[in-house]
Formats: C-alpha cells, structure tokens, sequence
C-alpha cells in the first residue's frame, strides 16, 4: 500500500517536471522541506510506471503524451 505522503510527493515531481527539464537535484531542492525516504519512494514510484525520460543533457522529462 502506498502512503498518502508518497502520492503527494509523486505529484509535486510531476508538477515540477510539467514546468520543464529537471535534475534529480532540482527536485531535492523544491522539495526540501519533505522528508527524503518518502522523496526517494515517490521518484521510485515515477520511474516504475515509466512517467520520465531523460533528454540530451541529462535532465528528467515527461515522456511524450503523458500528463498530470
């Protein structure tokens, strides 16, 4: 079972990931106020269901076609 707090956690990345290109380290420093298992949890989440790619540079994007 998947806590609330990393559901909630999902979705602020993926919010994040809609505005554009993003490094794992720009997640952790939006997010640092979270706590850093549930951070970890909820981008584990993400990539399982295969929600990002990476481009060029190294940056996580939102695969084509998926929204939030």
């Amino acid at each position: 079972m998947v806590s609330k707090d990393v559901t909630r956690i999902e979705d602020r990345i993926l919010g994040l990931a809609t505005k554009g290109p993003i490094f794992y380290y720009d997640i952790l420093r939006e997010l640092r106020s979270e706590d850093y298992r549930t951070i970890m949890l909820a981008f584990g989440q993400i990539r399982e269901k295969g929600l990002f790619e990476r481009d060029e540079a190294g940056h996580f994007i939102l695969r084509k076609g998926e929204k939030t």
